[in-house]
């Protein structure tokens, strides 16, 4: 479920902080989501994510991207392989390799989603900087302006219904 704001989640760690440390942090929707996912047996996390607008390239990161990694996207120019060797990569969804989480609400790096349109507002989303990007290192004809930015989701495992447990009086 991406979220509707946005959460810093500490750089110093190697690993993200469990909902627990981020509960009191989380606001409106993403709250109540996670609330309600917790109350379902559920055990949410919150993964920041990167993304770029021209081929619609996601990276789910183990934290957030500190100051130093953000200065990257201040580059001229950006290869691929530099990003992916610097940024703390959890997973890369491109062209090639389909996300591996289904998403409940369109994300922002998703455009050819259906969903109806009903109002509802948008995730939240935090510009990083704007560059020549190529995914293949190369600037001939290959690299394109793209706007990199960030993003954050609340992402859970639904185990198969044989395992789940039992809610009393359901």
């Amino acid at each position: 479920m991406p979220c509707l704001h946005l959460y810093a989640v500490p750089t110093d760690e190697r690993t993200l902080p469990g909902i627990e440390s981020l509960r009191d942090n989380l606001k409106g929707r993403d709250r109540l989501v996670a609330a309600a996912l917790e109350c379902a047996g559920l055990e949410p996390r919150v993964a920041p994510y990167v993304f770029e607008t021209c081929a619609g390239d996601s990276w789910r990161l183990h934290r957030d991207v500190s100051a130093r990694e953000r200065q990257m996207f201040a580059q001229k120019r950006l290869k691929g392989s530099s990003l992916e060797r610097k940024l703390p990569i959890e997973f890369h969804a491109d062209w090639n390799h389909s996300d591996d989480v289904t998403w409940l609400v369109r994300p922002p790096w998703v455009s050819s989603y259906r969903e109806p349109a009903d109002g509802r507002p948008e995730p939240a989303t935090e510009l990083l900087g704007q560059t020549e990007y190529s995914a293949t290192d190369y600037f001939g004809n290959e690299a394109s302006d793209v706007s990199f930015y960030a993003a954050a989701a609340i992402l859970f495992d639904v185990p198969p219904a044989s395992a789940r447990k039992r809610v009393a009086g359901k």
